[in-house]
């Protein structure tokens, strides 16, 4: 992974800008691609949804499976789920 998870989320830090509905949409296809790259990560069942997030089903490089969950930056829960995920 090329961006530590302090870059991603930063407790206490700068909140990130508002990013309307419309615009997350647009760019999801995108996020979605370059975090499947980044870690290496295959698709490998059909799409989820929640409220603000979408979830794919995917294998890891070594085969193992996970879910690689992209949410809105304003979606409900989404300052309190990082530290949560970690856990996981």
């Amino acid at each position: 992974m090329s961006q530590s998870p302090s870059k991603l989320w930063s407790p206490g830090g700068e909140p990130e800008p508002y990013v309307s509905g419309d615009d997350w949409l647009a760019s999801l296809p995108r996020l979605v691609e370059e975090s499947l790259a980044e870690w290496e990560l295959s698709l490998d069942g059909d799409p989820m949804h929640g409220m603000a997030a979408l979830v794919r089903p995917v294998r890891r490089a070594d085969g193992s499976p996970a879910v690689l969950k992209v949410g809105s930056r304003n979606g409900p829960g989404q300052l309190s789920e990082p530290p949560s995920s970690r856990l996981a």
